[in-house]
């Protein structure tokens, strides 16, 4: 349990500061560079990486909140038998 709270701790502290850097510069960088056309294309590529890497980041703190709020059932073990 102590895992997934530090791992949503870890994306919400991610998603802060993504958001925050995004207001506050991306404005500026887009009407900076998006009049190459080259430029427009490696932002968007950049902003798509971004956001796929975040949506991971999410992804994987839900995975582990599932994890942690169903548990594996432990079922009996099956033995090796002799018989061939």
């Amino acid at each position: 349990m102590e895992d997934t709270k530090k791992y949503l701790v870890i994306a919400v502290l991610l998603t802060v500061l993504d958001v925050s850097v995004a207001w506050s510069c991306g404005g500026m960088i887009w009407r900076s560079w998006a009049g190459i056309l080259w430029c427009r294309m490696s932002l968007e590529l950049l902003a798509a990486g971004i956001f796929a890497s975040l949506a991971d980041v999410w992804a994987y703190v839900y995975r582990g909140q599932q994890r942690a709020a169903y548990p594996a059932k432990t079922g009996f073990i099956l033995q090796e038998s002799d018989d061939v």
